[in-house]
């Protein structure tokens, strides 16, 4: 394997320091416009955070795997064969803990929440952001002023609770009754009604 030279080395460390900071600057861009937001009372919307946490996920691993691509390079160029040989199986080890964390926790996600879909909807002379939330066989819906497809309400306006469906129940094919509506005025419930008894 050819030898890369100092300059040629330097310049794929500076270009990896980069990535790394772009990707450092996005979350933490995420994370700062969501705070503003909420002083005015607003959050982005969950087709926002759900493109960011996807991305940032794949941004990090692929950082993660250049990192171990230079770290064995670097090592085969300046360590001893052994060392060279220790520090790359180390590094793909810790890499492999890392991305099987990733992916249980994906998984995991997938299984046990499924894809959490997102709703633009009309209700009561209003237009709302509903959010579903799917825990098991339980369905949450929970209806945030809309504002535009990135920001809306950051309170809760109404919340409905369903049970026993396998789909999302703001789904024109799919109608079900919520068990459970609970509205809000400024933060404090206004109304809740519970129709549990009808099961």
């Amino acid at each position: 394997m050819k030898k890369e030279t100092e300059a040629a080395r330097t310049r794929k460390t500076k270009k990896g320091w980069i990535a790394a900071g772009a990707w450092a600057a996005v979350v933490a861009l995420y994370f700062g416009l969501n705070a503003i937001l909420g002083l005015f009372g607003l959050k982005f919307t969950r087709y926002v955070s759900q493109t960011v946490g996807i991305l940032s996920a794949v941004w990090a691993l692929a950082l993660l795997l250049y990192g171990v691509y230079r770290l064995s390079r670097v090592a085969k160029e300046t360590l001893r064969v052994r060392t060279s040989m220790l520090c790359t199986a180390a590094a793909v080890l810790l890499s492999l803990a890392w991305v099987a964390a990733l992916g249980a926790s994906v998984v995991g996600t997938i299984l046990v929440f499924e894809i959490h879909p997102v709703h633009i909807v009309e209700r009561d002379g209003g237009k709302y952001v509903a959010e579903v939330t799917i825990f098991l066989s339980t369905r949450y819906v929970d209806y945030f002023d809309y504002k535009n497809i990135f920001v809306c309400g950051k309170e809760e306006k109404i919340s409905e609770t369903y049970a026993d469906g396998s789909d999302d129940p703001l789904e024109e094919d799919n109608p079900q009754e919520s068990l459970q509506d609970a509205y809000y005025a400024d933060g404090r419930p206004a109304y809740h009604s519970e129709k549990w008894w009808r099961y």
